[in-house]
């Protein structure tokens, strides 16, 4: 008989973040993320994404995102949030 054994590889997110983490309305940032050992990751609000990505998100209002990622070693989440402010970026 073969007994399964627990699983010596823990699900790591490595990062989680959007950059850059202020913008004003109406502009575009980038959520990127990067997990170890997954079989199953998503991103609350976007669906299932692949193990490590990068993503441009506009939301017109401050918002908090949440990565799950599932494996043998079980569950994580982490969050990142995001600040959108009324105030137009300076003029370069």
């Amino acid at each position: 008989m073969i007994t399964p054994t627990p699983s010596n590889n823990p699900t790591v997110i490595n990062y989680f973040m959007v950059t850059p983490s202020v913008i004003p309305t109406g502009a575009y940032s980038s959520l990127s993320w990067s997990v170890s050992n997954a079989t199953s990751v998503s991103i609350a609000g976007v669906g299932y994404v692949a193990s490590s990505g990068r993503m441009p998100v506009q939301p017109s209002q401050t918002m908090t995102f949440t990565l799950t990622v599932t494996g043998t070693g079980g569950n994580t989440v982490a969050t990142t949030t995001l600040t959108v402010t009324d105030h137009p970026q300076p003029s370069r």
